[in-house]
């Protein structure tokens, strides 16, 4: 059977021998992977497979034959398993069927889903129709990455491997119920991979762009992701009347277009709390407005319990959440960019730093008060189309330049992003007869960010100039 499944690996799998990836497990405890600059063998596969190393392996350049979407949510068990069934449940939506997804668990605390393609697709393709799916979670989009998400990145793990951390197999459930099938290495033999023509198709359903005009991902097609959940949210406008009426107007004719469903129900239980009603009257009005919505078939979702079950958990975080009050009338300010924080950010020579402090800039000028502002770090991903892991690692460099000052961390208990003070939106400035202000003229987060980091990059060009 070991030799059935290195053939089904190097089919499924392996488009790239050489670097390949090793997990090592520390004299501490801790795992790392190494990148290995050898060629990767057969019998180093056998390796893998009888459990004595742990491999991955990199993608066939541009391409890919696979997608991984991998769920780690080790403090909320529960909610984790709701991600594996709204991912599999999207896909379904999208026009896979159950026998084309695949679960499994990962090892160690998380879940994989893998889905195998009979050809190469460009792989920033892949990765859009990966987060477009991921996306289609709401507020369950969080603790999930896909692999690959983008060239030349992170590898993935080959098939049922041995985490070095815990000792455990990699090992196949039922994709629907979750329930372990009775052998791992049969069920992973019978996978097979859907036709490229029919994945593509799936593709094109969720991002309506057909496949063969886009190959590959243009700068300006990453910059235009303000369909995402965050990066579409609506700009504040300071309009306390206006905010209570959309609230009002919701409840009583309900939603207006498909995907608006998540931030709707936000507004109406904000309105509910901030109106004395109490949670467990909210939640039965908030159920019953679902409902409502599933039934005029105005929601993405076809499952009606999974519909209940997110509008009972917004009325309890909202409810649960202290920082939720008085939303209503102060949720944020429209922000009032100038040449003044353009000349900041223009400093930055490199330009996925200045995507980022111009990020910060507009987050802070809209929520700031006194200098400090939550900023969510996939927010700040979604805006600037850089990778999770690029945007930690230029956050740590701004504090250490003591850009940006960590005033309170993340708290997944509370659901409370990163808390940032930043001088410069406090600083006083010395002319300003110099200043001028730039007109904001997007209604959305995601598509005022393009428009004015586009007026940063030409601003810092002529400064170079």
């Amino acid at each position: 059977m070991i030799d059935e499944v290195i053939t089904k690996i190097n089919q499924l799998v392996i488009r790239q021998r050489k670097p390949f990836i090793e997990q090592h497990r520390k004299k501490d405890g801790t795992v790392v992977w190494y990148h290995r600059q050898a060629t990767l063998t057969d019998n180093a596969v056998r390796s893998h497979i009888e459990g004595r190393r742990t491999i991955g392996v990199y993608y066939a350049g541009q391409g890919t034959s696979f997608l991984v979407f991998d769920v780690d949510c080790e403090d909320d068990p529960v909610g984790q398993e709701i991600r594996v069934k709204g991912i599999v449940q999207a896909l379904m939506d999208a026009g896979l069927s159950a026998e084309d997804i695949h679960v499994s668990t990962s090892g160690q605390k998380g879940y994989h889903i893998e889905l195998y393609f009979s050809g190469l697709i460009a792989i920033k393709r892949v990765a859009r129709f990966g987060r477009a799916i991921i996306a289609k979670l709401g507020d369950h989009r969080r603790g999930m990455e896909i692999r690959p998400e983008e060239s030349g990145r992170r590898g993935v793990k080959l098939p049922l491997a041995v985490h070095k951390a815990t000792g455990r197999r990699q090992k196949y459930v039922n994709p629907v119920t979750l329930e372990p099938v009775e052998d791992s290495m049969a069920y992973f033999l019978g996978i097979g991979q859907i036709p490229l023509d029919r994945m593509n198709a799936v593709i094109d359903s969720v991002l309506r762009k057909p496949a063969e005009r886009y190959p590959l991902e243009s700068a300006e097609t990453r910059l235009d992701r303000a369909k995402r959940e965050f990066t579409s949210i609506h700009l504040p406008k300071n309009n306390n009347s206006k905010l209570r009426q959309e609230a009002e107007t919701l409840l009583r004719y309900g939603l207006r277009e498909r995907g608006t469903r998540h931030e709707s129900q936000f507004k109406i239980a904000l309105y509910l709390k901030e109106s004395g009603v109490s949670m467990e009257e909210a939640i039965e009005i908030m159920s019953d407005w679902a409902k409502r919505q599933f039934e005029r078939g105005m929601t993405n979702e076809k499952n009606l319990s999974f519909v209940l079950k997110e509008a009972k958990r917004c009325v309890e975080e909202t409810y649960q959440n202290e920082n939720y009050v008085g939303l209503l009338d102060s949720r944020g300010q429209t922000p009032t960019i100038t040449t003044h924080d353009l000349a900041f950010a223009a400093q930055f020579q490199n330009k996925n730093m200045r995507k980022i402090v111009w990020a910060l800039i507009l987050l802070g000028r809209m929520y700031h008060k006194d200098g400090q502002f939550d900023a969510p770090m996939e927010g700040i991903g979604e805006m600037t189309g850089l990778t999770r892991q690029t945007v930690s690692k230029y956050l740590d460099l701004l504090q250490a330049d003591g850009v940006i000052q960590l005033v309170e961390e993340y708290d997944h208990t509370k659901k409370r992003a990163r808390r940032y003070f930043m001088p410069n939106l406090v600083e006083e400035v010395r002319d300003r007869k110099e200043v001028q202000e730039i007109m904001i003229e997007s209604d959305s987060i995601g598509r005022a960010y393009v428009e004015t980091f586009d007026v940063l990059e030409h601003f810092a060009k002529r400064r170079v100039g």
